[in-house]
Formats: C-alpha cells, structure tokens, sequence
C-alpha cells in the first residue's frame, strides 16, 4: 500500500497509461486514467508476461478468424 512518504517516480509513460515505481514501498504504479493499480515489482513482471500473452493470443484468433472468412 502507498504510505504517506511514497513518491512514484516515472518510469514509461504513454498515451494510454503511465507507470511509476517508489523506492519508498516498493511499488510499480501503473495509472490509467481514473484507474491506479499498485503491485510489487514481481507481480507486475508476471502480469506484463500475461498480458502479452494474450494480446498474442488475440492475434492468433483473429489471423484464425480471417483465414477461415477466406475459405469460405
């Protein structure tokens, strides 16, 4: 949990989001507009690794999805 010293520092920031880590708690920050979703550094490594995953898994889908529109 963010503690009252807690002072994020930018680590990527993007049009859809931003991401911060604190050395206070310890903390990756990732803020996506009204949203802020705090994990700990391994938590978000394993959440990035995800949601890469599914995004190729998306992809996948889609290229499946064209291709069978094609034999059609």
């Amino acid at each position: 949990m963010a503690s009252n010293s807690c002072q994020p520092e930018n680590v990527f920031s993007s049009s859809t989001c931003d991401i911060q880590f604190c050395p206070d708690c310890k903390m990756v920050h990732v803020n996506m507009g009204a949203i802020t979703i705090r994990m700990t550094e391994q938590h978000f490594a394993t959440y990035a690794i995800d949601i890469s995953k599914a995004l190729f898994h998306m992809r996948q889908r889609e290229i499946h999805q064209a291709d069978m529109r094609v034999m059609m």
